[in-house]
Parts: structure tokens; sequence; C-alpha cells
């Protein structure tokens, strides 16, 4: 059981831990203005580590579609209470305090906006028409958080030093007589069996007796004539 619960700890920390795509980092131009900003989703941005003097008479975060910031675009507040303002309701809460990047800000776009409609980020001075600092968005940004899959494709290293020599027979090499000649290994020619030696071995020991029992009797006519 504490396993488990320390599994969904270790889950809820790691959720926790997912700022979402980074969008890029503010560029400073006026009282200090760092951080680095993430789209959590299409309806929040995320400022990590948020840094600001807090000198600033009538200062928000300011977002818009046009090419760069200017008096068009869409005030997102800080602290978000659920309400939207126009820019020029005096009513809409101003960046008050300094801010010396221990903070992370999270701040909501309003129904109509999403954060691929957007092209730039600023910490705007309303009252003196004046860009704090600014990012503007890389073209075409996305959502969605690309994984680079690393292939290895193993190629044989085995080169032809590395294989042994072909082995040549001299019979197979009919074109070179020298080789033939100088090589150790004679190809004999394989000697057939001669199916008539039977035959003849057959009817020579035939003959033979033939011969020795007309000889015995030619031997045994004279021995009794002469008798």
């Amino acid at each position: 059981m504490k396993t488990f619960a320390s599994l969904l700890l270790l889950v809820a920390v790691a959720a926790a831990q997912d700022d979402g795509v980074l969008i890029g980092e503010l560029k400073t131009k006026q009282h200090g203005v760092k951080g680095k900003v993430f789209a959590v989703d299409e309806k929040t941005i995320l400022i990590k580590n948020f840094e600001y003097d807090g000198a600033g008479p009538d200062a928000f975060f300011w977002v818009g579609t046009s090419e760069a910031p200017g008096n068009e675009g869409y005030i997102l507040a800080h602290p978000f209470a659920g309400k939207f303002y126009k820019y020029d309701d005096e009513s809409a809460p101003i960046l008050t305090g300094r801010f010396d990047g221990t903070r992370d800000i999270k701040l909501t776009l309003p129904d109509d906006l999403d954060v691929t409609d957007l092209k730039w980020f600023s910490v705007w001075c309303r009252k003196f028409t004046v860009n704090f600092g600014d990012l503007i968005f890389p073209e075409n940004f996305s959502l969605d958080k690309t994984t680079t899959v690393s292939t290895t494709t193993t190629v044989s290293t085995t080169t032809t030093a590395d294989l042994p020599p072909p082995l040549v027979h001299p019979s197979n090499d009919l074109d070179n007589e020298d080789a033939f000649e100088d090589s150790d290994v004679k190809a004999e020619p394989e000697s057939e069996p001669d199916h008539h030696d039977g035959h003849r071995s057959r009817y020579g020991a035939a003959s033979n007796v033939v011969s020795s029992s007309v000889a015995t009797a030619v031997a045994f006519v004279v021995a009794k004539f002469l008798l």
C-alpha cells in the first residue's frame, strides 16, 4: 500500500514539474524584466523565475496577434480573478512591487484567444506606451512536444582483409597449365572398374580346367598303349 502511495506521489510530482512547451525568454528592455515563458495549454501561459523591479507606474502582461507589441492586444490580468479587461479599463490590475525571480506567474487567456494565435508577449506600460520587455513567438509555434527517436543502424565492418583466402583447386584452373603442374595436389584420373575383367577371369579359369583334363586323358591313353 505504501509503495502504491509513493508511486502516486511521484506521478503527481512529475505532473507538477511539467511546465508545458517553452516559447522563449523575455528580452529585457527596461526595469530588469526577465523570465522564461511556457505554454501550458491553449489557455494558459506560465512565466518561470519572473523578474521585474516594480518601478513602472502602469504595467501589466500584454499579448497580441499583430507583428509587434503596440496599443492593440489583450491584458492578461495578474492576479487572475476570473475577469478579463479591455485596454482602457482603469480597473485592470497592474503589476506592483518587485519580482525577484523566485516566483512563477500563471496567466489565463480569454475564451476567444488561444496561445497558438499569439505573435508576441510583453510587459507593457500603458501610461507611457512603453515596452519593458518582450518575447516574439517562434514562427508556426505549436503545443506539440516533438520527441526525437534515435535509431542506430548497424553496419557490417567486415572487410576483404578479414575474410579467409578462397580455396582454389588446381583442377579448376583449366587455362593455367603451369599452375596445374606446380601444384602440390595432383588430380589423379579416376579408374573405372572394367566389367570385362570378371568375365575374363571366369573364362580363363574354365579354359585351364579343360586343358588340364585333356592333358590328363591324353597321358592316360599313351601310357595304356605303351603297356
